[in-house]
């Protein structure tokens, strides 16, 4: 049977490894963002900034000549590696596709993104580990992580989209994880590229840090709001009792509440990131 002082400190721990991995994607080398570590990426560009976290944080590495070859297409067991790494997935699945082995190289990085939920795999229960990965799939992929919709109604796009990935492909534009391009096109069934797929990365993860700055703010004001309630509630009753004590001053009260507010929010996160 788990104590509650076990279970906080269990939650405590889940907190501060979730920190550490956020801090460790952000802290940069004392090297300029704006500096490139690859031959093949320009400085002072979006794509370079977007690549030296991805690379500071050993996520995405570059081949053995310096070069990061933006160009190159990303395989699906690739994806499933950078996935895992970028948002910390780890807990793994049973295998059900048919063509993953224990051999492979990429077996547990599947499993995990299959346990995560973003990878589903096809009708013939195959995975395709070596098949290169759309823009379009990147999409479908995107939405089933970050779980946010977003307007599309004004979204418009031109050139082909498969059936299937048209709420995704509009749903992400809408999100701004993705641009269309000249004409409203997309090139949604073409290979997704390096570059592409780093840009995008980076951006959710940015968003969702935005996000998460967000609901920390909420919740200090509502901490705040309960603390203002809670010091006149309590000047009330002591009015209205005659001047008797409850044995627990308002800034005892205050202590519990924030430390309340502290396990509440270490909860929601270890939830989240399961």
């Amino acid at each position: 049977m788990h104590t509650g002082k076990g279970i906080f400190m269990k939650k405590f721990t889940s907190f501060i490894i979730l920190t550490a991995f956020i801090v460790s994607l952000f802290a940069f080398p004392p090297v300029l963002a704006a500096d490139s570590y690859f031959t093949d990426i320009a400085p002072n560009t979006t794509l370079c900034d977007a690549v030296n976290k991805l690379f500071t944080a050993k996520i995405i590495l570059g081949y053995g000549d310096l070069t990061f070859r933006p160009n190159n297409p990303i395989t699906r067991a690739e994806l499933c590696k950078i996935v895992n790494m970028v948002f910390g997935y780890t807990e793994k699945d049973q295998n059900t596709f048919t063509d993953v082995s224990q051999n492979d190289w990429y077996y547990d990085y599947v499993l995990t993104a299959k346990k995560a939920g973003y990878i589903k795999g096809f009708e013939d229960s195959t995975f395709r580990g070596d098949d290169n990965v759309s823009r379009e799939q990147i999409c479908a992929i995107l939405n089933r992580i970050v779980k946010k919709t977003a307007d599309t109604s004004k979204v418009a796009i031109s050139d082909e989209v498969s059936d299937w990935a048209e709420a995704d492909v509009k749903n992400v534009i809408a999100l701004g994880y993705f641009s269309v391009e000249t004409g409203n096109t997309f090139r949604a069934t073409v290979d997704i590229t390096r570059a592409e797929l780093a840009r995008a990365l980076v951006i959710v993860i940015d968003s969702k840090a935005d996000d998460a700055k967000k609901d920390d703010d909420k919740k200090t004001d509502t901490k705040d709001d309960n603390k203002t309630n809670t010091k006149n509630n309590g000047s009330s009753g002591g009015s209205s009792g005659g001047g008797g004590s409850s044995g627990r001053n308002d800034n005892d009260q205050a202590k519990i509440n924030d430390t309340i507010e502290k396990i509440n929010a270490i909860g929601e996160i270890t939830k989240d990131t399961a």
